[in-house]
This record gives C-alpha cells, structure tokens and sequence, in this order.
C-alpha cells in the first residue's frame, strides 16, 4: 500500500503517510519495520499503539496525528492506481463537505490476474 500510494501520488498533493500499528504481535511489524520505513520516504510516519484497540479506533488515532487537510484512509492490502488521488481531491475541492469513495479495481484472488475496476457514473 505504502510504495504504490508513493509511486503513484503526485508529490505535491501528498503531505505524508500515517502508519499505525495497531499492537500488532508480529515481529516484522516491530523494528524491522520502523528501519525499512526510515529507507523508503521521510514522508512516512509509524506509530505503535501500546494495547490492542480495534480498526476504527486505530483509525481515529492515525486522524488524530495526521497534518493534511485531507485524510484518505487506506487498509494494508490495497493498492492505488495510477491517477487515483486527483479525482478524490477534486471532488473535495468543489464542496469540501463531499466524502468520496474510490473506485476498487478487481484482481483475481486466485491468479491475481488485474482485470480492473467497473464502469461507474457519478450519481448526485
């Protein structure tokens, strides 16, 4: 999720990536992961909640760090497409009450073959 939101972000509209690790009992999600973030972007920020708290609230607490004036919340098995960000920002831009939801392209959890998102229109 991290290096396809990095790749495929457009530099200026990306202020930074909240990680939160929500007391995870995996070792790989310790300090082999704090060193490997510090080698991928300055932009990434980690933190460890000390107890176990469940999805939203973890969530809140990323919300709670975060410095951006938009907040885009992404769960770790997704991957963002080229031109992914800029439609959601737009819409934002035009009534910042909107909240927008992204279109989710399908991958085959077999072959993992990409067979991309539906045909969607706007509605409202």
């Amino acid at each position: 999720t991290v290096v396809s939101v990095l790749n495929r972000s457009p530099a200026h509209l990306l202020k930074e990536i909240v990680l939160v690790d929500d007391a995870s009992t995996m070792q790989h999600l310790k300090e082999p992961l704090e060193r490997e973030v510090k080698t991928i972007s300055s932009k990434i920020r980690l933190f460890h909640l000390p107890e176990r708290s469940g999805l939203i609230r973890a969530k809140v607490f990323g919300a709670d760090q975060a410095r951006g004036k938009v907040l885009t919340f992404l769960d770790s098995h997704c991957e963002c497409n080229v031109g992914w960000l800029e439609p959601l920002l737009e819409r934002i831009y035009l009534d910042r009450t909107t909240v927008v939801t992204p279109v989710i392209d399908n991958i085959d959890k077999e072959t993992f073959k990409y067979s991309g998102g539906p045909i969607v229109q706007t509605r409202g």
